[in-house]
């Protein structure tokens, strides 16, 4: 969670305008899909301006989760036209400063 609390403190202050931070929660502490109730708390429990959507179908992992299959982060920049612009799943070491350097050369 550390990593999506540094990028919310960077949207919230330094993100260029028109850009749309998205969470995608893939799973709760048991392993099962998310619900409403449990994203509502996330998006509380840590001030997120990000939005944070649920993936309760399993859609969104089986598309673009990590490469390996699993269910861990993945990141993802995407353009208004649906071009991925960068990405790197959870086993590259994808971290704050890649993610906000990538959107900066975006500018």
């Amino acid at each position: 969670m550390s990593l999506v609390q540094g990028v919310n403190g960077w949207y919230k202050s330094s993100a260029p305008d028109g850009l749309v931070g998205i969470v995608v929660v893939v799973e709760d502490r048991s392993g099962q899909p998310p619900d409403a109730d449990m994203l509502s708390n996330l998006a509380e429990d840590y001030d997120l301006e990000l939005e944070v959507w649920g993936d309760s179908d399993q859609s969104w992992i089986e598309t673009w989760g990590g490469y390996d299959g699993t269910s861990q982060h993945s990141y993802t920049l995407v353009d208004e036209d649906g071009v991925i612009l960068w990405r790197r799943d959870d086993g590259s070491g994808g971290n704050m400063s890649e993610i906000i350097a990538a959107v900066d050369l975006l500018d």
